[in-house]
């Protein structure tokens, strides 16, 4: 709850902040006009307004900076966007109406607020100034026909396109955060992320003196059943495990796998003893997962995480060794069924698809506009300027059919290209036809404009925003209009509104990469986590099926790796396998990936490398890592031992326990034992 409400205290403080600095923008390139047109007998009234927007924006960009005055300049955030909007119409009104070239400001503003704010404040404020532009345009000075219902028109529609981009820029990027915190196997929190509420939980329970307990499950005799069964059986039982203790607990209580048989629980404020619950989850596993459990309650257990893991690490290992002396470790065959994950999914295309379709909608709705502007406008070109309305609203939505094909192709940029040349050539010369610049029309060419920032790359956006600004320009040039100042300032407030767009876009790029950095590795180890490294197998074998090339997998498994952690504590197996994890990274060629599927499990991925080549690496694997430890290695090579990912898993996991047995028939201890060999980098 405490973090939901930092969250909305966080995306309300960034609505206040965007908005201020769109408002800044608007205001300074509004007092350029003016400063170029001061003949007019309302420009002295217009700049006090202009001032009054300038000191207000600085006033509230600077309070939202300040801790104390953050949440009542948040607060008060609201009023502040319908004032200015309410200013906005009236600079509009004192500059000769909605045709005036400081006409289509209002809706600039309408816009800037639908990539910031939530849905309720956007209908309030597209309602607010369609009511505010409604009575310019019946009290301002003339307009051409059809110039407001246009111009609404076309700005709702690209304001709801803008703010639906937004929210799904905003979607992909809330369900990136609960990824980076899940383990994708069970559906818990992953190591970090418990870790994190836990200490949460004990900071809030210093304030009020509730109990927090923490719990901690070792599963008995996990790892024979990977010997035994394989890791697809050991994968069904932790994800059944991870379940159950979900289910077991309620709903603010926190579960989290903290290895690779180890699972962790904090309840707060429970009415029942420790013990009490502590062995309920213990009975509740018992049938597939038997399990020894430790546990530790602050403040009687100490008031810091590490002395509650301690103490519940003490009780577990002894928990562990009443157990073992009892005969109660022996660990039935599991029979729980092999279902998949229902882990959240975000696809890599999902962002690019989102933007194609959204700019093919905005596309096909301007020309559609275009075509009933033409006809109920009574334009003298009708018949050409329909053509041209239909071949429009036909690339829109060949956008919007193509946009999942267009996302995963690899020449997506270029075709994006040949898409905006098309439109905008369209566009370009519906314009000339219906009289030039100074026609209702001529907005469409610009519309897609903010869309664009927020949505493409800066490589791509600049291109393409360039070319629309561009032709737009020309046509002023070449057809000339009556006033210069109206499609300057209609381009301006385009490219005001393009440069907040791709602040906008950016900041959320930039959260978006990182997020997805976080949910696709090992927070312990650097290497990737199991999402990450199945997401790098599925790509290597898509590309291995445009391009034929050898393609290998290996997997490793520390043996003995629990008496790590027995006789030594997680401290130290932790440190093991972070080792572990440097020591691969370090060995493999750049384009190899590493990830870390399991508690003592990792796997490499290696590219352009056959049969021969992997074993070699899987012996080098092993005499390096015998330094300090000592592990099972199997292979895999794509076409000779399977075309899918699973084959392939399969086919290693079999000559990984092969060998694992092996070694145990001919005595091979598992504990650690020096070895020294020669070694380099592979390639």
């Amino acid at each position: 709850m405490r973090r939901e409400t930092r969250d909305v205290s966080r995306n309300a403080t960034l609505v206040v902040r965007r908005a201020s600095t769109g408002t800044l923008l608007s205001a300074v390139m509004i007092l350029g006009y003016l400063a170029s047109t001061w003949g007019d007998p309302n420009r002295p009234l217009m700049v006090v307004g202009v001032v009054v927007l300038l000191v207000a924006a600085a006033l509230t960009l600077w309070g939202v900076g300040q801790p104390r005055a953050r949440p009542v300049v948040v607060q008060v955030g609201p009023v502040l966007a319908v004032l200015t909007l309410a200013l906005y119409a009236l600079l509009a009104y004192l500059d000769g109406g909605v045709a005036s070239p400081l006409g289509v400001v209002p809706y600039a503003g309408m816009t800037l607020m639908a990539i910031v704010v939530s849905r309720h404040w956007l209908q309030v404020y597209v309602l607010w100034t369609v009511l505010l532009y409604v009575i310019v345009a019946v009290l301002g000075g003339p307009a051409p026909p059809g110039h407001a219902a246009v111009f609404t028109v076309a700005f709702v529609m690209l304001a709801t396109v803008c703010f639906r981009h937004a929210q799904a820029l905003r979607s992909l990027r809330r369900r990136l955060a609960v990824m980076a915190d899940v383990d994708p196997l069970t559906g818990c929190l992953n190591r970090g992320a418990f870790d994190r509420r836990l200490d949460q939980e004990l900071a809030r329970a210093a304030r009020t003196g509730q109990p927090v307990t923490l719990v901690l499950l070792d599963l008995d005799g996990f790892k024979g059943v990977n010997d035994a069964h394989g890791h697809g059986v050991g994968d069904a039982v932790l994800r059944w495990t991870g379940t159950t203790l979900r289910d077991a607990v309620r709903s603010h209580d926190v579960v989290g796998r903290i290895g690779g048989d180890e699972f962790a629980v904090v309840l707060t404020g429970s009415t029942h003893s420790p013990a009490t619950v502590t062995e309920r989850l213990r009975e509740l596993l018992a049938t597939q997962s038997p399990a020894s459990v430790g546990y530790a309650t602050a403040p009687s257990g100490g008031g810091d995480a590490e002395t509650l893991r301690r103490r519940a690490d003490e009780r577990l290992y002894a928990d562990k060794v009443l157990r073992g002396r009892a005969g109660h470790v022996r660990r039935p065959a599991p029979t729980v069924p092999r279902t998949g994950t229902t882990e959240l999914v975000v696809s890599r295309f999902e962002r690019r698809r989102h933007a194609v379709t959204q700019t093919g909608w905005l596309s096909a709705f301007c020309f559609l506009v275009g075509a009933f502007y033409a006809v109920l406008a009574e334009r003298a070109a009708v018949v050409p300027l329909l053509v041209l309305s239909i071949v429009g609203v036909g690339l829109g939505l060949g956008a919007v059919l193509t946009a999942d094909w267009l996302a995963r192709s690899a020449r997506t940029r270029r075709y994006l290209a040949v898409f905006t040349a098309l439109a905008t050539g369209t566009g370009a010369l519906y314009i000339v036809l219906d009289g030039g610049i100074e026609s209702s029309a001529s907005l469409g060419m610009l519309a897609t404009i903010p869309l664009v920032a927020l949505s493409a790359p800066r490589r791509s956006a600049i291109p393409i925003i360039g070319t629309m600004a561009g032709a737009y320009l020309v046509i002023a040039l070449v057809q000339g209009v009556s006033d210069p100042w109206r499609p300057a300032v209609t381009m301006l407030a385009f490219l005001s509104l393009a440069f907040a767009c791709g602040l906008h876009g950016r900041d959320a790029a930039v959260q978006r990469r990182r997020l997805t950095e976080l949910s696709r590795h090992d927070a312990l180890t650097g290497t990737l986590n199991r999402r990450g490294f199945d997401d790098e197998l599925a790509a290597a074998l898509s590309r291995v099926d445009r391009l034929p090339a050898p393609l290998s997998l290996l997997v490793l498994d520390l043996d003995g790796f629990k008496a790590v952690n027995d006789t030594h504590g997680h401290a130290a197996g932790d440190d093991l396998l972070r080792w572990v994890g440097e020591q691969l990274r370090a060995t493999v060629r750049a384009g190899d990936s590493v990830g870390r599927l399991g508690g003592d499990e990792f796997a490499v991925l290696l590219v352009d490398c056959g049969a021969d080549d992997a074993a070699l690496l899987a012996e080098r694997l092993q005499a390096l890592l015998g330094e300090r430890t000592r592990c099972s290695t199997g292979t895999a090579t794509l076409g000779r031992d399977g075309g899918d990912p699973e084959a392939l898993y399969l086919r290693a996991d079999q000559q990984l326990y092969a060998a694992k047995r092996q070694r145990q028939a001919l005595g091979e201890t598992a504990g650690r034992g020096p070895v020294t060999v020669e070694w380099a980098p592979l390639g």
